[in-house]
């Protein structure tokens, strides 16, 4: 059971990098996109990850 737990913490922690490289990457290379109801945009075209979230996103 222990190597399972391992599995899981390391698939959680892999997991989130993958999600920050993408926050980066649109951080970083995004178009930026203003709009009129104030609430603006940074897009990034074509770049998606599939994930489960089960615990939610911990800070």
């Amino acid at each position: 059971m222990r190597d399972v737990s391992r599995l899981a913490a390391l698939m959680e922690e892999h997991t989130m990098q993958v999600y920050l490289d993408l926050v980066r990457t649109v951080l970083d290379e995004g178009t930026f996109k203003p709009s009129r109801t104030g609430i603006d945009t940074i897009s990034y075209f074509s770049r998606t990850i599939r994930s489960i979230w089960r615990k939610g996103i911990r800070s």
